[in-house]
């Protein structure tokens, strides 16, 4: 196997597992769901991804023992864009909005 092979196999694997692995929650909280989940739902939604991702990667590299670490940097970053809250806008009290009117 020659290095350039080495390295194409590196690039699609980690856009994979991190594109992918972060793509889905992502797009699961703000598209879908559109509000943060509890944290026993998301738990239970990472359980489930983290098999999906470990599956995957064991069927598309052929490997007996494929590195958990990126997986478990994605459950972190999942974990943390379903529970997000999102930010509050507080409105201006009044002496702020006198002086936008003037």
């Amino acid at each position: 196997m020659e290095a350039s092979d080495v390295a194409v196999s590196l690039l699609i694997g980690t856009l994979f597992v991190y594109g992918v692995g972060i793509a889905v929650p992502t797009l699961i909280r703000f598209v879908f769901y559109k509000k943060p989940m509890s944290k026993g739902a998301t738990i239970g939604f990472l359980v489930v991804w983290w098999f999906v991702l470990f599956t995957s990667i064991y069927f598309l590299k052929g490997e007996n023992k494929p590195n958990v670490v990126p997986i478990m940097i994605v459950l972190f970053v999942s974990y943390g864009i379903l529970t997000k809250k999102d930010k509050v806008v507080s409105a201006p009290d009044e002496e702020n909005k006198k002086q936008i009117q003037s």
